[in-house]
Formats: C-alpha cells, sequence, structure tokens
C-alpha cells in the first residue's frame, strides 16, 4: 500500500522497530513533516482517518445493554414485527406524534433505547456530545453561567499567514498589503494541502485568544492585563467543518465577574446606574450598523497588482499610527459590508426553514433598553441586516465573526445545546433512527433471519445507525 509512500515498503505503520511506534504517533508525525508529500496525497488523510475511526469504534465501544435484561428483552422483541417497524417509520416521517401510536407500536421505541452505544471516546459520536454538555455544566458549575457566544470563521483563503503555512517564502508578512497569488491559486493550495488549513486556523485561534483576549494560550489562564473583552474568567470552545470544508469555532465565554441572570435583573432593577453602565458596555461591546461613509476616505495601500483594494488580505492597521482612528473606521465600514452584511443565501433556509432561519431583517431600536415588564434586555439595532460583531475583533482578525450577549438562562441553555449538538452535525433523531431500524428488518426478513438472538439484532441495528 502506497508504494510512493513507502518504498519498498519501509517505514511503514506498526512495523517491526526496537521503540515501538503506535499507529496515531506515526501518522501524526508523517503529516508534520517538511516533506508534504504526505499531508498533500489525494487519499492517504482519508485512510489513516478511517482506520483510526474504525479502530476506536470496535476498541472504545460497548453496549449500553446489559445481559442480565436479555430475557426480557427477547420477549418483548418477539411482539415486534417487520410490519409494525415501518408503519412507526412512515408515521412519524409523515410528521406523526409517538403518542398517537398503539401500545404493539410503541414497543420500537423500547427497541431504539437499547440500540445505544458507550462511544465516549470515539469522535464524533452520540457520546462524546453528552460528555460535551456535561463538562459545559461543570464550567457552569464553577465560573457561573457564560455571558458571551462567539463564532469565528477564519477564511485562510485571504489569510498571508495560511500561505507561509503551505510554504511559500515569498509572501512578505510584515507588509500592510501583502502581495499574493491569484484567488484561484490560492484556493487549490488549501485544498491541496488540507493540513496547513487545520494548523493554520489552531495558530488563529491560539492567537485570537492569546493577543486579543489576553488568554494565555500555554498556561490555560488569563493575563494579569486582560484583553478587549475585559477579563475572562473562563471559555469552552469546539471546532467543527462547515459545509464548505473550511473549519470554523463556537465558543462559550466566561466574563471575570459576571452575574447570573436573576442576580443581574435583581440588581438592574435596584440601582439605576447600574443598569446604564451595563447597557452601555454591551452597546459599546457588541455592534448591529456600521459606520457611516466618510467623505475623504484615507488612503490605504491596495493589496493587488489591480486597483481594486481587498481589505480582508491586508494586516490591520496599526495603533501607533497618527491616523489610526480614521483607517480603523474606514476597515470597520469596508469590512463590514463585506463580511458582516447578512444576505439570505440557500443555506439561512437550510431545512425547509422560512423565513431566514437567523431571523433577518432584526427589529431597529434606536437606543439600548431594559423592560421590566417582560425581565427582558434589548441592545442597540440600527441596521437590521447586519450581523452583532465587535469592531475591535473585526477589523484585527479580517474575517466574520458573530458575537451575541447572553442575558437570560433560557437562551444560555439553548446555546450550550447548540454548541454540542450542531458542531456534531448528528442526524440522530428518533424518526431517522426508527427509519434505520426498518431497514435492519426489511433486510432480516428478505434473509429468512426473523428469528435471530437479540444481541445479534441490537448490533446490526446500531451498524446501522454508524
Amino acid at each position: 500500500m502506497y508504494p510512493t509512500l513507502f518504498p519498498w515498503g519501509i517505514g511503514g505503520f506498526e512495523s517491526e522497530r526496537i521503540c515501538k511506534l503506535s499507529f496515531g504517533a506515526q501518522a501524526k508525525s508523517l503529516l508534520d513533516l517538511h516533506d508534504p508529500s504526505f499531508r498533500r496525497h489525494w487519499s492517504f488523510i482519508f485512510v489513516v482517518a478511517n482506520i483510526k475511526q474504525r479502530r476506536a469504534i470496535h476498541l472504545r465501544s460497548q453496549l449500553a445493554f446489559r445481559s442480565r435484561d436479555f430475557d426480557w428483552f427477547s420477549r418483548i422483541i418477539q411482539d415486534v414485527d417487520a410490519e409494525t417497524v415501518k408503519r412507526v417509520s412512515e408515521h412519524l416521517a409523515a410528521g406523526g406524534s409517538r403518542n398517537t401510536l398503539s401500545r404493539d407500536e410503541g414497543l420500537v421505541f423500547n427497541l431504539l433505547k437499547q440500540c445505544e452505544l458507550l462511544l465516549v471516546r470515539v469522535p464524533g459520536a452520540k457520546a462524546v456530545m453528552n460528555r460535551a454538555r456535561a463538562d459545559i455544566r461543570s464550567y457552569v458549575g464553577e465560573f457561573g453561567i457564560f455571558h458571551l457566544f462567539l463564532t469565528l470563521n477564519p477564511k485562510g483563503k485571504y489569510d498571508p499567514n495560511l500561505q507561509v503555512f503551505y510554504g511559500d517564502q515569498t509572501i512578505d508578512i510584515n507588509s500592510v498589503a501583502p502581495q499574493l497569488p491569484h484567488p484561484s491559486v490560492r484556493a487549490v493550495r488549501l485544498a491541496d494541502d488540507p493540513v496547513a488549513g487545520c494548523d493554520y486556523f489552531h495558530f488563529h485561534v491560539a492567537a485570537v485568544f492569546q493577543y486579543l483576549f489576553g488568554w494565555d494560550v500555554r498556561a490555560q489562564t488569563i493575563t494579569p492585563s486582560g484583553g478587549i473583552l475585559v477579563r475572562l474568567s473562563a471559555y469552552f470552545m469546539v471546532k467543527e467543518h462547515t459545509m464548505r470544508g473550511k473549519l470554523h469555532g463556537h465558543v462559550l465565554l466566561l466574563l471575570d465577574g459576571g452575574l447570573n441572570p436573576r442576580a443581574l435583573r435583581q440588581k438592574m432593577q435596584a440601582d439605576p446606574e447600574f443598569n446604564l453602565c451595563y447597557l452601555d458596555f454591551f452597546d459599546d461591546l457588541i455592534h448591529h450598523h456600521l459606520p457611516d461613509a466618510q467623505t475623504n476616505p484615507t488612503e490605504a495601500p491596495s493589496t493587488t497588482t489591480g486597483k481594486t483594494r481587498v481589505p480582508r488580505e491586508e494586516r490591520a492597521p496599526d495603533p501607533a499610527n497618527p491616523n489610526y482612528r480614521e483607517v480603523f473606521e474606514q476597515d470597520h465600514r469596508l469590512l463590514g459590508e463585506l463580511l458582516q452584511r447578512h444576505v439570505c443565501r440557500a443555506v439561512r433556509f437550510k431545512g425547509g426553514r422560512i423565513p431566514c432561519r437567523f431571523l433577518f431583517p432584526h427589529e431597529v431600536g434606536e437606543e439600548p433598553s431594559c423592560d421590566a415588564s417582560t425581565n427582558s434586555i434589548n441592545l442597540r439595532i440600527k441596521d437590521p441586516n447586519v450581523n452583532w460583531h465587535y469592531p475591535t475583533l473585526l477589523v484585527a482578525t479580517r474575517h466574520n465573526h458573530d458575537l451575541k450577549s447572553v442575558h437570560s438562562g433560557k437562551r444560555r441553555a439553548a446555546a450550550a445545546a447548540f454548541i454540542t449538538s450542531y458542531a456534531t452535525k448528528s442526524d440522530e433523531t428518533p424518526t431517522n433512527q426508527v427509519a434505520m431500524i426498518n431497514t435492519v428488518f426489511q433486510r432480516l426478513e428478505q434473509q429468512d433471519d426473523v428469528d435471530i438472538a437479540t444481541k445479534s439484532l441490537l448490533t446490526r441495528c446500531i451498524m446501522q445507525f454508524g
């Protein structure tokens, strides 16, 4: 296998060595080599990842179903036939409720409850998602409920740093406007070297936390001076692949000294000055509008050989520049129009949602307010079609992000559920699972193997899920 990567089979995986080398450690070292042959091979990464995933499933998983329940479950399963499962599957697919099922049809869900694996150490498994939720609850118990929900969307195609990770030594990263290859060349490079794309993503996120949020990445603690979001007490982040094949991250941010929802509302109602300061803080932090166009914009160098300026390919303005404020406002406006202005594309209606699943356009509100009658906190919205964002973060990173403040316990619970379920892209809904169990029964019926043992039946159902 792979004769061009391992000539004569020398240096392959799990070969006889004086010093033992695990499959995972060797794969990681091969992808980190200066020689790009492994990381740019058209199938090597996918085969290695598939082997690791299959081994994890087979070696680190077990049925949640216990042997002591076999006799009880065997008696129940005898009352479930292929026709019943098919009927339940069609009923749920048509939008029917579980409450309208008969007793015999309800037995299908007893089978469903037993079709579970304990896969805590298998990436992407449902158990991993449940563990992430448990971790979030632990963070909340230790530091309090989180206050900000951030989505980072770095796009390496436009960042000069990715070209450096790819190995291009002609890029001058100290230049305000580095000269980059043609966009099509950059896109091919990103597709050709996914390891460089992953390395760039982790480097970028670490830089954001280290130099913007004031979080010491190595020591895993906040620096004494803090960052642009004042001081963090903790954070929880998951990363995922988007439909466009790039990485982005969802982050729960816990601010040092932040109050829980009930204590916050009590203090806002009792202290008008605190109420005003709280609203001013978040109004300054999170914007739902862009600066007005300048009549005499400050000149900035172009990033390309042509005349068109591409601001997201440039470096952030230097605070030591005497015209820093003017350049910052101009970059904020240009980047905001390009990256933060909402456009309802097809992905916004994913899952058949009508209207836009992000509820754009938002209702305009000229001033931030706190409604004591409904206990709702409403931030200022001047432009109904601009995403919530922090100007300093936008201008510094040069890519899209979404920053929301979370003022209620329900919204924080929803964000915690979103960050754990959306990131794993789990399709294990009851409707889908019953449909897959139906597939198992149909195959057994075709093979005339209806009297199959209980454990084997459960295994087949689970393998259908996976």
